[in-house]
């Protein structure tokens, strides 16, 4: 993978152009400031080779994960498209019923509880 990513890189205009540059530097260097350099260049170099393998990895874990969600998409898509507009409005009066339902619990729960609250205060009151 990582030649793939070079030979792009060998390509491209602008890294050509730095390459180049480069090299004029490196040929108005003295013997011992190349040496010193050397050192340094291999570290990125690696460092360049594992951070374009993750990258590439990344890329690649990710284009998997979009094409199992398109495929799920698709699924439910199809699935939906099976339902008749019939079926829809009963599914969507189902959910609002159940809406309904849910709130009014809850606000029966709120009442109760202000109730409790108010009781125990006149009891505390009236002592």
């Amino acid at each position: 993978m990582e030649e793939d990513f070079i030979e792009l890189a060998k390509e491209d205009e602008e890294t050509i152009k730095i390459i180049k540059e480069r090299l004029l530097e490196t040929k108005e260097m003295n013997i011992a400031t190349m040496a010193a350099q050397t050192p340094k260049l291999i570290i990125n170099v690696e460092c360049l080779k594992t951070a374009m393998n993750i990258a590439g990895d990344t890329i690649y874990d990710l284009t998997i994960d979009n094409n199992v969600l398109q495929e799920e998409n698709n699924d439910l898509k199809e699935e939906l498209g099976k339902y008749t507009k019939i079926d829809y409005e009963k599914l969507k009066n189902n959910e609002r019923d159940r809406r309904r339902k849910l709130h009014n619990q809850e606000k029966g729960k709120i009442i109760l509880e202000k109730l409790r609250i108010t009781v125990n205060k006149t009891k505390q009151l009236t002592g």
